[in-house]
């Protein structure tokens, strides 16, 4: 029994060893057993010492993978067995023209009554404006451009004069090169005159104003109630 206990002890004093002291380190171990019978273990040789065979001790497993995270598109190489992240302008279809550019509103031949002359234009375009292409939209009133340089697709004018005017619209690209226009639309746009009415050109000058009393006049083979009757 003892002699199992003692063979128990030093498999496990190999064991603490092999674990804690690097391979490269370890020396022989040697047993020696005294006359009382008591079994000591040292790395220097004694007499009467027998050295102990110790077990392989097994190399360390390999450190696991380090984890590269994915590359910012367009920046390095990925590594191998790394997924790159998704480059949002691969997944993005090339531009190919607009397929639809049109004046939504007003429609063509269209009466507007607004009397501060303001007139909002609505349009459609399709794909979307490629604003960071630099593309921009310029409205053009009566054959001239008025507002250059838009990115919104809703257009506000203000102060139109009264009477019958041409609107359109036109996508330019960085350099100034049309891309797209709209068909013209014509609109007649009424507003209230702030003239007076003695100084509107548009009534005759002997022609009285429309709003001036007049005495009323007796029906014509009808005497006045005030004249004498013969």
């Amino acid at each position: 029994m003892k002699n199992f206990y003692l063979w128990r002890v030093g498999i496990l004093l190999a064991f603490v060893v092999s674990t804690v002291v690097p391979i490269t380190a370890i020396g022989a171990v040697y047993k020696s057993t005294s006359p009382d019978g008591s079994v000591s273990y040292s790395d220097q040789p004694q007499v009467g010492a027998e050295e102990v065979d110790l077990p392989p001790v097994p190399p360390p497993p390999p450190p696991p993978p380090a984890k590269v995270p994915a590359l910012i598109p367009g920046l390095g190489t990925p590594q191998p067995g790394v997924p790159a992240a998704p480059d949002p302008a691969a997944e993005k279809p090339p531009f190919t023209g607009y397929t639809v550019f049109t004046i939504v509103t007003p429609e063509n031949d269209s009466t507007l009554r607004e009397n501060s002359g303001a007139v909002t234009i609505n349009l459609a375009i399709e794909p979307a404006l490629q604003i960071e292409a630099g593309h921009k939209i310029t409205l053009i009133v009566d054959g001239k451009p008025t507002m250059e340089g838009l990115t919104a697709t809703q257009i506000q004018l203000g102060n139109i004069n009264r009477g019958t005017h041409t609107l359109q619209a036109q996508v330019n690209d960085a350099n100034g090169a049309s891309l797209a226009t709209t068909d013209s639309v014509t609109i007649h746009l009424k507003r209230i005159s702030t003239i007076p009415l003695k100084d509107n050109p548009l009534l005759a000058p002997d022609s009285p104003a429309p709003d001036a009393l007049q005495a009323p006049r007796a029906p014509q083979g009808l005497t006045s109630p005030s004249s004498p009757v013969p």
